[in-house]
C-alpha cells in the first residue's frame, strides 16, 4: 500500500490499495466511518477506501480484512485510523480543505438553519465516491451567471417567513429560520420602527446532481452509519427525541442537487422613524451595493440613492461572502473587486482545488428530499415525518411585532368632511393615519386612500401604503416635501386590499397562520382650535402633497 492509512485526515477523502491474487477474494471491514469498494473480486484489482468526515473530538479506528474465498487460511488484515477535529486546533478555511463535503450533494441538510449554506450541510448519507465511480453523481454543464434575490420584513419573524416563501420552501414549517439569526445580531432588532432586508447576489458556475431515484439510493447506496440511524436500528434515534437527534446529526433533508458557485450577502437594518426624504428599503439595499454591479446601478433611482446616502446614519449594513477568494471583499467593494472574486470561484472539477460553495438546490428546491423518504419501512417513514411536521419541531423563534388590523375606512363627500382619519390601538395611541388625497401619478381624476404609519406622534410621509384598486396594484408612497416616489408592489394583485395589517411601520396584506392581529379603531381627524372668546372649533383636514392642512 502506497498510502499510510493508520491515521488519515479528518475530512472526507479516498485512498486506494492494490489487491494481488490468483483467485477470488472478499473484503470485510470493522467500522462504520469508512467503506471500501469493490468488496469482492478475482485476481488483481484496485480497491478504494473512502472515509467520512470526523468532526468529533475523538480519533476513529477500524480494520480491513482481505480473505481468499478458496483458501480460508489466506487472510490479510490491516488497521485504519482517522484524525479528529481536535488534531487541527483551529477550524481551517473551508476553501483549503480538500473534502467532497464542499460539493454538498449526497449529504444531509438541516433546513432549520441557514439558507443554502455550507454551514448547514450535515453528515454524508450516500457512498459518494462509489456513486461517482458509477457515474451516478454528475456535474452539469458550466453556466456562469448572476442571480439577485431580495427579501424584506418588518420583524425577524416576518423576514424568516418571507424568505421561506421566496425560495418556494414546500414544508409545513418555515424553512431556513436560522438564516435570519445568523444574519442579524440581536443588537439591531429591538426597535419597533425598524425594517430589515437581505439581498443575495449569487454567482452560479455549475451544479452537481445524483442521477438515480430515491428508491435506488435507499436500497443500494447509503452508508452503513446513515442507514442504521435513519432506520432507527439503535434506540438512540427512535421516538420523538431520537428523531430530533437524527435531524441534528443528519439534517432534515438529503441533498440530491446542489448549485455551486459563490454568494455575496448584504443585510440592511433601517430605523424608518428617523429617515428623512425618499424611502424604500429594497431601493436602499440595492443602493448600498450598486457600485459593485452595473445591473443594480441601473435599477436604482438616482434620487433614492441620494436619499440612502443622506440617511446612512439611520441604517446598519453588514456583509458576508462565500466561495472563491472572498476574504478581501467588503460591503464597499467595487466592480473590479467583484470581477476578481468571480474569477476565483473556479476549479470545481478537482476536489483539491475546488473553490466553489453550496449556494442553492435548484430553482424550486428540487434538490432537497425529506429524510424520511430514505427510511426502509413505511412505519419508520411515518415516525420521522410526524416529528418533522408536528408541533414543537421548529425551536427557532423570533420576537414578532404587534400586528394591528386596519379596516380601510370610507370617506364622505362634502366640504365640511375631513379627509384624514386616525387609526388608534386599544390604548388610544395613534399608530397610523389614513388620508384620502389626490395623487395624479396614481389616479389623475379621483382621490385615493393612503395609509401612513405614525412613529412617536410623527406621521411618516415617506413610508405610506396605497392599498390599490381594481386595475391598479398597491404601492409604496414616499413623499419628500411636494415631490413623490411611487414604488409598486409587483407581487400583489391589481385590486383593492381592504383588510390590512400594520407591524411597526410596515403595512402587509396578510398574516401567517401563527400570527394574531390586534384590533384598531378609526377616528375622524381634525385641527382643534379656540379663537379668543369664540367657541371651540374642529376644522376638517386635507392632505396636499407632503403637508396636512
Amino acid at each position: 500500500m502506497d498510502t499510510d492509512v493508520s491515521l488519515l485526515d479528518m475530512w472526507a477523502s479516498e485512498v486506494s490499495f492494490q489487491v494481488q491474487s490468483n483467485g477470488e477474494w472478499t473484503i470485510e471491514t470493522q467500522g462504520d466511518w469508512f467503506y471500501v469498494f469493490p468488496t469482492s473480486g478475482s485476481g488483481n484489482a484496485t480497491v478504494q477506501i473512502c472515509v467520512l468526515e470526523n468532526d468529533t473530538q475523538e480519533r476513529q479506528t477500524g480494520k480491513v480484512t482481505l480473505l481468499s474465498t478458496t483458501d480460508r487460511s489466506a487472510v490479510q488484515t490491516f488497521e485504519i485510523g482517522q484524525k479528529c477535529a481536535e488534531d487541527y486546533g483551529v477550524t481551517s478555511d473551508a476553501n483549503s480543505i480538500p473534502s467532497i463535503k464542499k460539493y454538498a450533494v449526497g449529504y444531509g441538510y438541516n433546513t432549520l438553519n441557514e439558507y443554502a449554506s455550507p454551514n448547514s450541510v450535515t453528515k454524508q448519507i450516500v457512498r459518494w465516491n462509489e456513486m461517482k465511480a458509477e457515474d451516478l453523481i454528475q456535474f452539469n454543464a458550466p453556466s456562469a451567471r448572476f442571480y439577485e434575490r431580495t427579501v424584506v420584513g418588518s420583524s425577524l419573524e416576518q423576514l424568516a417567513q418571507n424568505l421561506s416563501a421566496a425560495v418556494n420552501f414546500g414544508g409545513k414549517y418555515c424553512g431556513f429560520k436560522g438564516e435570519v439569526g445568523a444574519t442579524f445580531t440581536s443588537g439591531v432588532t429591538n426597535n419597533e420602527f425598524n425594517e430589515y432586508a437581505i439581498s443575495y447576489i449569487e454567482y452560479k458556475v455549475t451544479d452537481i446532481s445524483i442521477v438515480t431515484d430515491i428508491e435506488d439510493i435507499r436500497e443500494n447506496w447509503m452508508t452503513d452509519a446513515a442507514k442504521k440511524a435513519i432506520d432507527g436500528v439503535s434506540e438512540t434515534y427512535r421516538g420523538t427525541e431520537g428523531v430530533k437527534l437524527l435531524f441534528r446529526e443528519y439534517g432534515t433533508h438529503l441533498i440530491t442537487k446542489a448549485d455551486l458557485g459563490g454568494r455575496l450577502r448584504y443585510n440592511l437594518t433601517v430605523d424608518v422613524s428617523k429617515v428623512t426624504g425618499y424611502y424604500d428599503i429594497t431601493a436602499y439595499l440595492k443602493a448600498s451595493y450598486s457600485n459593485a454591479f452595473v445591473n443594480s446601478d441601473a435599477s436604482v433611482d438616482e434620487e433614492m440613492k441620494s436619499s440612502y446616502a443622506q440617511n446612512k446614519s439611520q441604517t446598519t449594513l453588514s456583509f458576508t461572502a462565500i466561495g472563491g477568494d472572498s476574504g478581501p471583499l467588503t460591503d464597499s467593494s467595487d466592480k473590479n473587486a467583484i470581477e476578481t472574486w468571480k474569477k476565483s470561484v473556479a476549479d470545481y472539477e478537482n476536489v483539491l482545488t475546488n473553490k466553489t460553495a453550496l449556494i442553492g438546490f435548484g430553482s424550486d428546491l428540487e434538490g432537497l428530499i425529506p429524510l424520511y423518504e430514505l427510511a426502509t419501512s413505511p412505519a419508520r417513514r411515518e415516525e420521522i415525518k410526524s416529528v418533522m411536521e408536528g408541533n414543537g419541531f421548529v425551536t427557532v423563534e423570533y420576537e414578532d411585532k404587534n400586528n394591528y388590523q386596519i379596516e380601510l375606512p370610507t370617506f364622505t363627500e362634502g366640504v365640511s368632511e375631513t379627509l384624514v382619519k386616525d387609526v388608534k390601538d386599544n390604548s388610544n395611541r395613534v399608530i397610523a393615519t389614513v388620508c384620502n388625497e389626490f395623487i395624479p401619478e396614481i389616479n389623475p381624476l379621483k382621490r385615493v386612500n393612503v395609509i401612513y404609519p405614525v412613529a412617536s406622534g410623527k406621521i411618516l410621509m415617506h413610508a405610506g401604503f396605497f392599498p390599490g384598486y381594481e386595475g391598479r396594484r398597491p404601492a409604496r408612497i414616499s413623499w419628500n416635501g411636494s415631490n413623490l416616489k411611487v414604488v409598486d408592489y409587483e407581487e400583489l394583485e391589481e385590486r383593492e386590499y381592504t383588510n390590512l395589517y400594520l407591524g411597526g411601520v410596515t403595512i402587509r396584506t396578510q398574516l401567517n397562520d401563527e400570527q394574531t392581529a390586534k384590533q384598531t379603531t378609526i377616528h375622524n381627524a381634525y385641527l382643534h382650535a379656540v379663537h379668543f372668546n369664540e367657541a371651540h372649533h374642529a376644522y376638517p383636514l386635507v392632505k396636499i402633497f407632503g403637508g396636512m392642512y
